[in-house]
């Protein structure tokens, strides 16, 4: 009982789907109306996840990257939807210089009506030490795992080193197979001086790649430099129902007296959100500006609110429903420019097709792989804070232009990677491998 491909499926041409000619078998009638399979699939999800809650127990120790949270937790609810198992192994560590052992700690997370159990390894929290120590013990702590949950998969987020060591306990010995899930490549970001991360990610990502039984990317690009003969699924990103529920009774945009321009993610000098910082100085009537995200830029943005009188709003971390009425509130929804290395693939930030479902006018930089998923229109920003001023003066103009544009790749991101399109998409993949 498993399914055929469907039209309109974001598998990348070119591959293997599995099965004779490349098909796979069909859903019996029951399973096809219930969404779920036959056959339970077990999977053990290895990513740098870090539950809301956890953070606040443990003095807001949680990621930089709330997208990256948000994905975590969509596509163990699609898996979930599908009728399979999900267990997360988290592989983040606390960015903190204190020498203080963290115990191992386990939590269920809510996704949709599902609840996924989540374990938390025992680590030092002092960076990067702590870091070094749990790579050395990743293959010890997946076999752990095995022994009782045992798993039929292997999902890693990333394949750094901690993930090629989790391999060495899994399909490295010809055990489960692994479904890698790229996000951006071991040297895409510029990281700080002395961060060996990348050096030892970029070591073994080869290994991890010959490894893997199957992919996703975040962009077509990134399918490059990939075995050609192993299924890759394109999958930026995972829209939650809520958002589309929002998106569909929202006010139009620029029907009201003020404007409001929204950001919405990491707070980081990598990011490219210190530009907001130059603009604010020159923001132009009647516009203001919402920024929701955690980071270390944080205070530096709550400095702003203060100095702006308003003018900036910072919300800081929100529930997903309040993040997304904000963003169906915003007018213009910016995507900053990334610092990100040259010859890497590129990036392709979650946010973007959260934009788009919005319903707002997006303000983007380059994007990589934009124009081959059709919307390569929201590429309007040089990276300059003057340039950014100057998209917002035409931005109702701009917005009343692209209408067909802009309602085509709404269409297109809610039916293909809305939570129904990605649970499908998922099970094509693991029926694959």
């Amino acid at each position: 009982c498993a399914r055929r491909p469907s039209e309109g499926s974001p598998f990348l041409p070119g591959v293997t789907r599995g099965g004779p000619g490349g098909a796979v078998p069909e859903l019996c009638g029951e399973c096809r109306q219930s969404g779920q399979y036959g056959v339970v699939v077990k999977v053990l999800y290895v990513a740098p996840y870090v539950s809301d809650a956890f953070s606040r127990r443990h003095d807001g120790s949680g990621p930089v990257s709330l997208g990256g949270q948000r994905k975590v937790e969509l596509i163990c609810r699609a898996l979930a939807e599908s009728g399979h198992e999900v267990m997360v192994l988290s592989s983040a560590v606390p960015g903190r210089h204190r020498l203080r052992w963290r115990g191992r700690q386990e939590e269920e997370i809510a996704c949709g009506t599902h609840r996924i159990p989540v374990r938390y390894p025992g680590v030092l929290e002092f960076s990067p030490i702590g870091g070094l120590i749990n790579i050395a013990r990743a293959r010890g702590l997946v076999e752990a795992i095995e022994r009782r949950y045992r798993p039929d998969v292997l999902w890693l987020y990333n394949g750094g080193a901690f993930e090629y060591r989790a391999t060495r306990a899994g399909g490295g010995r010809g055990g489960c197979p692994v479904i890698l899930q790229i996000e951006d490549l071991p040297r895409a970001r510029r990281r700080e001086w002395g961060n060996v991360k990348p050096l030892l990610d970029a070591r073994v990502w080869p290994e991890v790649v010959a490894t893997a039984s199957a992919f996703t990317v975040v962009n077509p690009r990134m399918r490059e430099g990939l075995p050609k003969e192993k299924p890759v699924l394109l999958l930026p990103g995972v829209i939650d129902g809520r958002l589309i529920t929002l998106s569909g009774t929202r006010r139009r945009p620029f029907q009201g007296r003020r404007r409001l321009m929204g950001y919405f993610g990491g707070l980081t000098e990598a990011k490219g959100v210190s530009v907001l910082g130059d603009m604010l100085e020159h923001l132009p009537e009647p516009w203001d500006v919402v920024v929701c995200g955690s980071g270390p830029l944080a205070p530096y943005f709550q400095d702003l609110q203060k100095a702006t009188r308003g003018r900036l709003r910072f919300e800081g971390v929100v529930s997903p429903e309040a993040l997304y009425e904000l963003m169906c509130s915003c007018d213009c929804l910016f995507v900053p420019e990334e610092r990100v290395s040259g010859g890497e693939g590129g990036v392709f930030p979650f946010k973007v097709f959260e934009y788009v479902v919005a319903g707002g006018h997006v303000i983007a930089p380059a994007l990589a792989g934009s124009d081959e998923i059709g919307i390569g229109f929201l590429q309007r920003w040089n990276g300059s804070a003057e340039d950014l001023i100057a998209c917002l003066m035409r931005s109702e103009r701009d917005f009343s232009a692209e209408s067909r544009e802009r309602e085509s790749a709404k269409a297109f991101i809610r039916s293909t990677f809305g939570l129904r399109g990605v649970a499908s998409a998922l099970n094509d993949l693991l029926q694959t491998i």
